[in-house]
């Protein structure tokens, strides 16, 4: 079931799908690649949302090719024997990135269909250079002790949304060759690698430098962005080739890697929550997904006979409010303007223990 030369002009480069319900996603990865070798195309990115609203960007050839080899260089890669596994969804900066390194190797691409728990076992014999793969799913095949296939592999990369503890704690003294990643669409996959037990990010490259706005958010130096990356992530800023993560100063919540924008939910519950109600979605800490949304209702408790509807009126799982709590009242501005920042600094000392 692969694609070569023969079927996509991708110069006995292989991209196979290694079970059924891969093949789409080894399509469009294909496709891809086949975007890129035409050096002329500028190829479209969706970003995730963690710098804001997701939008479409788009990038050339060339800074594609230079982030790729930073990442070959880092890890040593060329030194490595193997293919590359891909189990994220094809449309993500991860799961391209991770193919165009392997397209620069000539080596082949191995893809399980993008799922929460994968099988490794569907994997063909032999090495691995490189997987990469969501806390959630290594949470799951930790869980599953299905880890042979990937022991002895070149490198694990882990990236998307902040690992949970037991994980962390797992990784840690697994002996396993994990690199939990820091990056983005906008920076064309990771920049910045830590260790499992080690908060400090360092700088993937040397040609990679960091530094600080006004707000404490991180400014990313590549050389492959004609400008520096302006994101909304706050860090302590050790210099400029290391900075420890401190949290969002957004309200995105990163569930297993999914961006979910709390109004964008809001209006969807809107079709069902009569207008009179005060209420909003605010992030759960989960020991899975490092995150879930959960609905804050102002008032006293009482049924809500419209939360058997909420599923109905919501398309996405993961957007899906885990619990409905209620606040006797949200903190709002002297003209009644709702203050979410505040409302979620008290909804954290009252329910401690759920968030």
């Amino acid at each position: 079931m692969s694609w070569k030369a023969s079927e996509t002009g991708l110069n006995g480069f292989s991209i196979t799908p290694c079970e059924a319900g891969a093949k789409e996603a080894a399509r469009e990865i294909s496709e891809f690649i086949l975007q890129w070798e035409d050096a002329a195309s500028l190829i479209r990115f969706k970003t995730s949302g963690s710098t804001g609203p997701p939008k479409e960007i788009f990038f050339s050839a060339d800074p594609l090719r230079q982030a790729a080899e930073a990442s070959l260089a880092a890890f040593n890669l060329a030194e490595k024997q193997g293919g590359f596994v891909c189990a994220l969804p094809p449309a993500t900066v991860a799961a391209r990135m991770l193919a165009l390194r392997a397209r620069l190797l000539q080596r082949p691409v191995w893809v399980l269909k993008p799922a929460l728990k994968i099988s490794l076992n569907a994997l063909p014999e032999g090495p691995i250079a490189q997987i990469s793969l969501s806390p959630a799913q290594m949470f799951q095949l930790v869980r599953s002790d299905n880890m042979q296939a990937i022991r002895a592999a070149g490198s694990i990369l882990l990236g998307g949304s902040p690992l949970p503890q037991p994980l962390e704690d797992y990784l840690k003294n697994s002996g396993l060759p994990v690199h939990i990643t820091y990056g983005m669409t906008e920076t064309l996959s990771h920049v910045a690698l830590r260790s499992p037990g080690d908060s400090l990010y360092k700088a993937l490259h040397p040609d990679i430098a960091f530094d600080m706005d006004s707000r404490g958010c991180l400014l990313i130096h590549t050389p492959w962005n004609p400008a520096p990356v302006i994101t909304t992530d706050q860090v302590a800023l050790v210099d400029t080739k290391s900075f420890y993560w401190l949290g969002r100063t957004d309200f995105v919540i990163n569930s297993g890697g999914v961006k979910i924008h709390p109004e964008e939910v809001e209006s969807l519950l809107s079709r069902i929550i009569p207008s009179e109600m005060s209420y909003f979605v605010a992030p759960m800490p989960d020991s899975l997904f490092g995150a879930v949304p959960v609905l804050c209702v102002e008032g006293p408790p009482r049924p809500i006979p419209w939360e058997q509807n909420i599923k109905e009126v919501i398309p996405h799982k993961l957007w899906i409010p885990k619990k409905i709590l209620f606040l006797p009242q949200f903190s709002r501005t002297s003209e009644g303007k709702f203050l979410r920042a505040a409302t979620l600094a008290t909804l954290a000392q009252l329910f401690q223990d759920d968030l």
